[in-house]
This record gives structure tokens, sequence and C-alpha cells, in this order.
């Protein structure tokens, strides 16, 4: 060997491939709403794969395209569609769809004082991964939402609760008012009964890595 050539000191770095395993979800008898890990865990590490991996966010974004293709058209030329429903709001729910396994909607009734004429006039996009579950617990049916800014700073933003929609106006003779603006998630079929994992699930852990 050449005495003047130097030799070079070499690392190796081993990365272990273990598989993240969501958290178990289930009704909370300590608190009124049930989230998804603690604080809304496996949302927020699911937001992070898609914020900390470029591979990930453009395979995601990809797919987004493919889904929201012309967007929604309406068969009557006088009919307006986003006039209920921005493009950007679509957008939106189309991309939590992807990435989270299901999206949220705010349902915005109009301000008729007779019940009979209430009607939704506006959809809009509500992030999933800040919402929480209100679950009935004889029936374990969900019943309601709640929505915090940040599950982690939940003295700071206080949880909110929300009426699920179900098309039905509903008006509480007590308190002599109704709920104006109600809430509902659309899911993809999952094994999990609360919430939908997404379908690239096994794939998160390459993300991480990337990361």
């Amino acid at each position: 060997m050449d005495k003047n050539v130097k030799k070079t000191e070499s690392s190796l770095e081993v990365i272990e491939f273990s598989k993240y395993t969501k958290p178990v979800v289930s009704p909370s008898i300590s608190t009124k709403w049930t989230l998804n890990g603690d604080n809304n865990s496996f949302f927020n590490y699911v937001k992070q794969c898609y914020e900390g991996s470029v591979t990930n966010q453009a395979i995601i974004n990809g797919f987004v395209n493919y889904i929201y293709g012309e967007g929604l058209i309406s068969n009557k030329d006088d009919f307006n569609i986003h006039k209920y429903i921005s493009k950007k709001d679509l957008r939106l729910m189309v991309l939590d769809f992807k990435t989270y396994g299901g999206y949220g909607v705010q349902v915005i009734w109009n301000r008729a004082e007779k019940l009979e004429d209430k009607k939704p006039v506006l959809f809009k996009y509500f992030p999933i991964y800040k919402v929480g579950l209100n679950i009935n617990k004889k029936t374990l049916q969900v019943d309601g939402y709640w929505y915090s800014y940040d599950w982690a700073e939940q003295s700071k933003y206080r949880p909110q609760f929300f009426q699920k929609f179900d098309g039905r106006y509903k008006y509480d003779e007590k308190e002599q008012k109704g709920s104006d603006v109600e809430l509902f998630i659309v899911q993809r079929a999952s094994s999990d009964p609360f919430f939908a994992n997404p379908d690239y699930l096994p794939g998160l852990q390459y993300a991480e890595v990337e990361m």
C-alpha cells in the first residue's frame, strides 16, 4: 500500500424498521370526548409524516389531484355548486381524506326564523385532526363532535361541542335555541370502529425514516 495514502474512518448507521402501532381507541370514561390517541397523537403523527417526508407528500398530493379531478360540476346550468362549497374547501377535504382516511365538514344553516324554512346553505372544510368524538356510552355511536385548536393545550384552547349533522335541524325547546353550525365526518372503510386508517398505513414507517 502506498504510504502516502491516508486511512479514513468510516461509520455505519443502522436503522431498524419497526412497524408503527396505532393506538387503540376506546370510548373515554373520564372525559366527554374520545381522541385518536393521547391528544390526537396518531393524527399528529400522520401529519408529521406528510410534512416531513418529501416522497410521502408528493405521492399524497398526486393522488389528491387525481381524486379532485375537475372538482364538483352541476348538471344544471343555473345552479352554482361553489356557492355552497368552495373549490379550496373541497380540495382540503380531499387532501384530508387521502392523508388521514377521512375529512370533516362544517355545515352552516340559514337564519330563517321559522323552523320549517331552515336548510343548510354552506359546507366548509373542517380539519379532522383537530376533532374529538362524542360517543354515546349506551349505543357506542358517535352523536356529536368536539373541537380544540390544540388538544395538548386544552386549558388554553377549551374544547367546543358541535352537534352531528344528520339533515335535520335541531332546536332545543328548553334553551330556546338551535344549532346553526354542525359537523359531520366522512371516512373510508376501516376496521377501526371510530377513526379510519389511511390506506397507506404500513408505509408510514418509511416516511418516518425519510424524515
